[in-house]
C-alpha cells in the first residue's frame, strides 16, 4: 500500500512518499501558495492521484504534555476535506519534534541554509510517514 504523508502548515506543507511495500518514506516536496483547506485538499488530492496513494498519513500537532494544540482543528479540516474528496483514508500521526529531527538530519548532511529551508516541510512530512509507517511494521509482528 502506498502512503501520502503530510506535514500541514498554514502556508507551506510537506509531502513525502511511501514506497508501494509501505515500508520506506522518501520526501517529494513542499506546496505553497494555497489560500485555505479547501485548495490544498484539491492539490494534495491530485498528487494522491497522480502517484496512487491509496492512504493518508497527516502531522497531528500535539503540545509536548500530549494535547492537541489549536492548529490541529484547522489541519483536521484538510484531512476531513481529503477524505471526502478521495474516499481514501486519512490517519493522524505525532508529529512532535518532527522539524527539529528533520533539521538535525540536514544540520548533519552539511544541506546549506537556503536548501535546509526549501526542504524542511517535506522532510518533516518524511519523518511523520517514516515513524507511521514503522509503528504499522511493528504492530503486525507477532
Amino acid at each position: 500500500m502506498r502512503f501520502l504523508g503530510l506535514d500541514v502548515g498554514l502556508k507551506t506543507t510537506g509531502v513525502a512518499l511511501s514506497d508501494a511495500t509501505g515500508s520506506i518514506a522518501s520526501f517529494q516536496e513542499s506546496l505553497r501558495g494555497y489560500k485555505d483547506a479547501r485548495e490544498l485538499a484539491l492539490l494534495v488530492a491530485e498528487k494522491a492521484k497522480a502517484c496512487g496513494a491509496e492512504s493518508f498519513v497527516i502531522g497531528k500537532p500535539l503540545h509536548m504534555t500530549g494535547e492537541e494544540s489549536s492548529l490541529f482543528l484547522e489541519i483536521k479540516k484538510t484531512g476531513d476535506l481529503l477524505a471526502e474528496m478521495t474516499g481514501l483514508p486519512v490517519a493522524y500521526w505525532d508529529e512532535r519534534l518532527s522539524t527539529c529531527a528533520a533539521e538535525k538530519s540536514m544540520l548533519e548532511g552539511d544541506l546549506s541554509r537556503r536548501k535546509r529551508k526549501k526542504r524542511i516541510d517535506s522532510i518533516s512530512a518524511q519523518w511523520i510517514l517514516q515513524g507511521y509507517l514503522d509503528y504499522l511494521q511493528e504492530k503486525s509482528c507477532p
